[in-house]
């Protein structure tokens, strides 16, 4: 049996939101938690932090513009945090500017997709994605697992 993991997806498109949790509820044993801002996924991230300071979140979906704090800001905050730093991010932009991907890169973003998106494009993500957070969630430290399968 696959261990139990939980994917965060944090975008203020409904529509991308929805087609990127419908992706990802074709993974077993993954459980999707989905957040419309920065602050309210820095929020879960913390509340999902357990006692022991292990990681209760294991992989984060995130658009990079958003109202108010965006997904650098996001990315700062978690690369800044002693337990949160180890939870594996990809970035997802409409921007198709270096300097934002390198700018989410230098903050710890495994790496960067273009959106839009289409449903094998969700699909294959969300494929990635399981395979990621259940490396993250049996080491912590490694997030070997996407470079594998990206």
């Amino acid at each position: 049996m696959q261990p139990f993991v939980r994917v965060l997806i944090v975008d203020d498109n409904a529509a991308d939101l929805a087609l990127l949790a419908e992706a990802l509820a074709l993974e077993p044993g993954l459980e999707v938690l989905k957040a419309t801002s920065v602050d309210i996924a820095l929020r879960l991230l913390q509340e999902h932090v357990a006692p022991d300071g292990s990681l209760g979140i294991h992989f984060v979906l995130m658009d990079l513009n958003m109202p108010g704090r965006n997904g650098l800001d996001a990315l700062k905050a978690i690369s800044d945090s002693p337990v949160l730093r180890n939870v594996a991010v990809v970035v997802m932009t409409s921007s198709a500017r270096d300097v934002d991907r390198n700018a989410c890169k230098a903050l710890g973003a495994l790496d960067v997709w273009k959106k839009p998106m289409l449903w094998d494009d969700c699909v294959a993500i969300a494929g990635i994605a399981a395979t990621t957070a259940r490396s993250v969630r049996v080491d912590p430290g490694s997030k070997a697992a996407f470079a594998a399968h990206a």
